[in-house]
């Protein structure tokens, strides 16, 4: 049976909740990590820098919880609704023997 619609869609769906969004976290994560290099520890005292640090990391945790609130409520949905699941399942048939 040729692939359908459906089988591309899930299989888009897999791809992107398995490797794109985790992907997009790290990178998220590691320009995080970065900021706070330049803007704490590469300031050497300036306190601008510093101001702009601490307004970096505020944003950069409300925008963690987002990324994290958001995945997590998708991933709901799609747990609760199964469109995780193929919906090609065999559908039964009355009034046969089976044989």
């Amino acid at each position: 049976m040729p692939p359908t619609i459906l089988d591309y869609a899930f299989g888009l769906m897999g791809f992107v909740n398995a490797l794109v969004i985790p992907l997009i976290f790290a990178l998220s994560f590691a320009f995080f990590i970065w900021g706070i290099y330049v803007n704490f520890f590469a300031s050497q005292g300036k306190p601008d820098k510093i101001k702009a640090g601490k307004s970096f990391i505020l944003w950069g945790i409300f925008a963690f919880f987002i990324l994290f609130s958001l995945w997590g409520i998708v991933n709901f949905f799609v747990d609760s609704l199964a469109l995780d699941r193929p919906l090609n399942t065999p559908t039964p048939q009355f009034g046969e023997t089976g044989q």
